[in-house]
């Protein structure tokens, strides 16, 4: 019988039959299949907020380089020694401001601080403590910085809604008027905090996905690479000529006691009798000379620590920034790499499934068309050929 001996030669599993039923199997199944799908966790940042982030840290490196060279332009047209340290002062403090600004997780905060502080620094140049600063130079400076505030101003209007822009220029506005800057240190408290709560927003968590957080760590580290550097030498060359100017005042008090020395030698060997009047002078020549002595090299050593102290406190400032952020960003990373496994896991366990079901529900097919249809061809082959046999008609 035709399907007496399923594994011989001439059986139609052998055949064109078989492959073209396997091949129906395989475009029925095939399709069925899903690619496991792998998606990032975390709401990305939104095209406003990349927007809002990539012009306040563009506009951080634009102001460095616009402050430096400003700065610059003061030192050669006002070539004071007080003003050539005026001008380090200002670029240290100016441009730590607006990069400790710009640096804000939230690109709102980011934004509305950084222009807080501009509109801070032109109204220091303009009417407050910083008037007296730079001399004959000092519009200069001023014109500077409203430059970069109508800058950052323009920034925000761009991509800010215009009540968003209404409320934030208000807002900025009342923050520079009550806090403002009282020396070219520029040391100031954020207007971060007091922005969300303006805006009914606090504690708002930082968003973005893995590459979002990962963007945003190599900013910093770019930014901070290349200013820090620079920002280490202004603060060497700072304490190099206050101590230029300390020793040179220095210099000046020992050749008083020099001369006070030779008036004793010259009246000592033309008098000896007026010795005792020499003695006087001397008291009245060299005693204030050494006290004057003593208050300078007392003010230098406290101008070196203090220098010294401040250069490390920026130093390691920038250090816990750095290492802040780096923290935060990997555990973020490692928190999304933990919930992508789980992810992964939840899926590939859901697809296994899945599979393991439709290749059951197929073999199943498989086998009833297997060894279904080579039985029902021969059992009616078998009664065709048996009534061929007695001279029935066919069916």
């Amino acid at each position: 019988m035709f399907c007496a001996s399923p594994t011989r030669p001439g059986h139609p599993l052998h055949g064109p039959l078989f492959t073209t039923l396997f091949s129906i199997l395989l475009s029925l199944w095939l399709p069925g299949c899903k690619l496991i799908e792998i998606k990032v966790p975390g709401e990305p940042l939104s095209k406003r907020d990349h927007a809002l982030r990539f012009e306040t840290r563009a506009f951080a490196l634009d102001f460095a380089a616009s402050i430096q060279v400003c700065a610059d332009e003061i030192a050669r047209q006002h070539p004071d020694p007080q003003a050539a340290i005026d001008v380090v002062r200002w670029k240290i403090g100016a441009i730590g401001a607006v990069r400790q600004a710009a640096f804000h997780p939230s690109p709102t905060a980011a934004l509305v601080d950084t222009w807080t502080f501009c509109r801070q620094m032109r109204e220091f140049f303009d009417h407050e403590a910083g008037a007296r600063f730079f001399g004959a130079a000092h519009p200069i400076a001023l014109t500077n910085a409203l430059a970069q505030e109508q800058r950052i101003e323009a920034i925000a209007g761009i991509l800010l809604s215009s009540s968003e822009w209404k409320r934030m220029k208000t807002f900025v506005a009342e923050e520079a008027r009550a806090f403002p800057l009282r020396d070219l240190a520029f040391e100031r408290e954020n207007a971060k905090a007091r922005w969300e709560q303006a805006a009914g927003r606090t504690n708002v968590p930082p968003t973005g996905t893995t590459a979002d957080a990962l963007s945003d760590l190599s900013d910093r580290l770019y930014i901070m690479s290349d200013q820090i550097p620079t920002e280490v030498r202004w603060r060497l060359s700072l304490e190099s000529q206050r101590l230029d100017s300390a020793l040179a005042d220095t210099q000046e008090t020992l050749r008083k006691l020099d001369a006070g020395l030779r008036h004793i030698g010259e009246t000592a060997s033309t008098a000896p009798g007026a010795i005792s009047n020499a003695v006087i002078e001397l008291r009245g020549a060299v005693v204030p000379a050494l006290e004057g002595f003593q208050k300078q090299w007392g003010s230098t050593l406290e101008t070196l620590t203090r220098e010294r102290a401040a250069l490390a406190r920026d130093i390691a400032t920038e250090r816990e920034a750095v290492v802040q952020a780096v923290t935060q960003q990997r555990a973020a990373v490692m928190k999304d790499v933990e919930r992508m496994a789980a992810e992964i896991a939840g899926r590939s366990m859901q697809e296994a499934r899945g599979m393991v079901q439709d290749v059951l529900r197929y073999g199943v097919l498989l086998a009833l068309i297997v060894l279904g249809l080579p039985f029902a061809f021969g059992f009616l082959s078998g009664r065709i050929w048996t009534r061929a046999r007695r001279g029935a008609p066919a069916p």
